[in-house]
């Protein structure tokens, strides 16, 4: 690969060793290689967050600094199905272990949700009202998330008030990523 791109500290180290005299420096073209696997909340509390949603989507699709990028949706938590459209229609879906086997551990994970939801959506294996679960409780398909991705956050829209019900389920998704 020919060096195209004009490398700036090198050429201003080079020209401070030639006592002043410039000597430009150039290096091989960068390389996008971030892999971006996008999680979205969609439906229910999430909806006056829409309009954010909306632009995070689109700025993603429309940058250029990512070598793939994946877009999927749940809601409230992430189950054994992810969604394809944020109408997180039946059947709409595809399977969460589908993603974990043809969505290498080096995609960077952005969870985007506001982790609104009752305890029994983490913990119980009949918690997910909209669909399959898997035979597994929600904190365990977000504990397998974080097993198969080495670079996962959750970006929470709004936290929850001190006294809100879904308190604890924000409190334990905080124990389990950054957010």
């Amino acid at each position: 690969v020919e060096k195209t791109e004009l490398d700036i500290d090198q050429t201003v180290d080079a020209t401070c060793n030639q006592g002043g005299y410039l000597k430009i420096v150039m290096e091989k073209p960068r390389k996008n290689s971030v892999k971006l696997l996008l999680l979205m909340d969609s439906g229910g509390t999430m909806i006056p967050y829409c309009d954010l949603l909306n632009h995070l989507f689109q700025a993603v699709h429309k940058s250029n600094h990512f070598k793939d990028v994946k877009c999927y949706y749940f809601h409230n938590c992430i189950y054994s199905k992810v969604y394809k459209t944020p109408e997180c229609e039946n059947g709409d879906w595809i399977d969460t272990e589908w993603m974990f086997r043809n969505l290498d551990k080096d995609y960077k994970v952005v969870i985007v949700g506001d982790a609104a939801m009752a305890p029994e959506e983490l913990y119980s294996e009949s918690g997910n009202y909209r669909g399959p679960n898997g035979g597994l409780p929600g904190c365990e398909w977000l504990r397998l998330v974080k097993r198969n991705y080495k670079k996962v956050v959750w970006l929470n829209p709004k936290m929850a008030p001190g006294d809100a019900p879904w308190r604890e389920a924000e409190t334990a998704i905080k124990e389990l990523f950054p957010m």
